[in-house]
């Protein structure tokens, strides 16, 4: 997704889609929810620090944090893989984000998607 120029399909649509991803891979409410926070978290500092230079290394512990959890809740046995997608988001997302401004945006459509989430599970 290109976070510089974010329009409403990127609220809508497209976070629809990856809400209804999440849900459909058993991805549970606490894990999610544990993700979104880190993620506010570093947009916090963002609010005190505003050099993007400061939170590069957060971003990365991020992405080192989904693969790390991803690694621990795949079941290969049982074919069971609930952070697949959420990483593949985190990773894919993190990786692609160079300022203040898609960092902010790319906020919008996690907390859009997680808001579609939820909707899909019928509530937490």
């Amino acid at each position: 997704m290109n976070y510089s120029e974010l329009k409403i399909t990127d609220l809508t649509v497209n976070s629809k889609e990856e809400g209804k991803r999440w849900c459909s891979e058993n991805l549970s409410s606490s894990q999610l929810r544990n993700f979104f926070n880190e993620a506010k978290a570093i947009e916090m500092k963002l609010e005190v620090i505003s050099d993007f230079k400061e939170i590069e290394p957060l971003m990365g512990l991020l992405c080192a944090r989904s693969a790390y959890r991803r690694a621990k809740k795949t079941n290969l046995r049982r074919n069971e893989d609930p952070l697949k997608s959420l990483d593949k988001f985190i990773q894919d997302s993190l990786t692609s984000i160079k300022s203040v401004k898609e960092y902010k945006n790319f906020m919008k459509c996690f907390e859009a998607s997680y808001g579609f989430y939820v909707s899909e599970r019928g509530g937490e």
